[in-house]
């Protein structure tokens, strides 16, 4: 496979509004070649599919329903299926974007909708569907004509897609954002990623969050998994992040992650994925 690209949005030019609407099965169709191959982004991505079909998420083709919303964190891997027909749109957005108008927001959807202890899709209801649309055609709308105060319209406009979809995760999931299992899951699952360069046993991490075991076991439910296999999970997808960047070799990946040997990360890896390193590399599109 080619190397893992990473794709900006207005990187080198603050001035920009940093956001963008786009329909999708047009996107692909123009980069169809970039689109179809796995990739990442240093900005957010929410895809809202209105057809049935596939899309791949952190090595993994998810097979969605129609009118399904895709949550693409910053960084995570993601490509676009040829055979479906990838109807909808796409609205690509940076921190800046959320932040110039609402910190605040930025601040608390970065800790729900892409904080990834929910799940990266959502699916809307009839009702939800007709609000989306009016929402969606009102922003298109904006785009084109760019008016007085465009920026701030396509702001206002857009926060009331991100807090529907947030509504719509926490609405099915078990637990609430504002909870305590909630922030405890958030932020054991960021100091998992923090500290992936290094062996910590859940002993490690419950101390350094100054809670008990039973209260993150409990925390943890809601992802749903038990933190000593949230902790393994985390640890394979960012080895899978790296084997597919190209850009290292599987003996300092192994190193990087905290493996004393190469040889222990071929298991460890092995037997959480069914294939070694190796494989798994040959393995990607």
């Amino acid at each position: 496979m080619d190397s893992l690209k990473q794709y900006h949005l207005n990187k080198f030019n603050q001035s920009k509004l940093h956001f963008e609407i786009k329909n999708a099965a047009n996107y692909l169709a123009t980069n169809k070649e970039k689109a179809v191959k796995p990739h990442k982004h240093s900005y957010y991505q929410l895809i809202w599919f209105k057809s049935a079909g596939d899309h791949y998420v952190d090595y993994e083709v998810i097979q969605h329903p129609e009118n399904t919303l895709f949550l693409i964190n910053k960084g995570q891997v993601h490509y676009f299926c040829p055979d479906s027909s990838n109807q909808g749109f796409i609205f690509h957005f940076n921190d800046i974007f959320l932040a110039q108008y609402d910190h605040q927001l930025l601040k608390r959807l970065s800790s729900t909708l892409f904080s990834e202890i929910f799940p990266s899709t959502t699916f809307l209801n009839v009702t939800d569907v007709n609000k989306m649309n009016t929402i969606a055609q009102m922003l298109v709308d904006e785009w084109e004509q760019q008016e007085r105060g465009f920026g701030e319209m396509m702001f206002h406009l857009f926060s009331l897609i991100l807090l529907q979809a947030e509504r719509k995760l926490e609405n099915t999931s078990s637990v609430k954002t504002a909870s305590e299992e909630f922030v405890l899951a958030n932020n054991f699952k960021g100091l998992i990623k923090e500290k992936i360069h290094e062996f910590w046993g859940v002993d490690h991490f419950v101390q350094e969050l100054s809670t008990n075991e039973k209260a993150l076991v409990n925390a943890t439910k809601s992802i749903p998994e038990t933190p000593s296999r949230l902790i393994i999970q985390l640890k394979i997808l960012e080895a899978k992040r790296m084997l597919a960047s190209q850009s290292m070799s599987i003996k300092q990946i192994a190193y990087d992650l905290g493996f004393e040997q190469e040889t222990y990360f071929t298991k460890y890896f092995k037997k959480e994925t069914g294939l070694t390193p190796k494989e798994f590399k040959l393995s990607l599109p």
